[in-house]
């Protein structure tokens, strides 16, 4: 159930209409994943730290796979939105959804399938 969650808020999330008024927030560029790691840390790259992590068998195959939310980390997707009635650090940086299956040869080893 916390996956369909996390689902449908970045769903929404992504799916909101940009005002004329608003302001202008930085260019994303999405960095590549790495294909294997050892811990669910490990998959982030430098300014994109874990924000949650949940663990379960996905495919069927007895191994616990893992569901990940990266948030990107950049100070400049930090937006006062005080005159618009939000918050003085609205917090606009993406995240990125991804997807890692274990690996048939170690039980501690994931190699990542599905990224934002």
């Amino acid at each position: 159930m916390y996956i369909v969650t996390v689902l449908l808020l970045l769903g929404y999330a992504c799916g909101a209409a940009a005002a004329e008024d608003d302001p202008a927030i930085p260019a994303v560029s999405y960095p590549a994943l790495a294909g294997h790691a050892g811990s669910a840390e490990d998959f982030g790259p430098p300014g994109w730290p874990l924000e949650s992590k949940v663990s379960g068998d996905l495919n069927g195959d007895g191994r616990d796979d893992l569901v990940l939310v990266l948030r990107g980390n950049d100070p400049r997707n930090l937006i006062d939105a005080r005159e618009r009635g939000g918050p003085q650090s609205f917090d606009t940086n993406p995240r990125i959804l991804a997807v890692a299956l274990a690996n048939a040869g170690a039980a501690t080893i994931w190699r990542w399938k599905i990224t934002h």
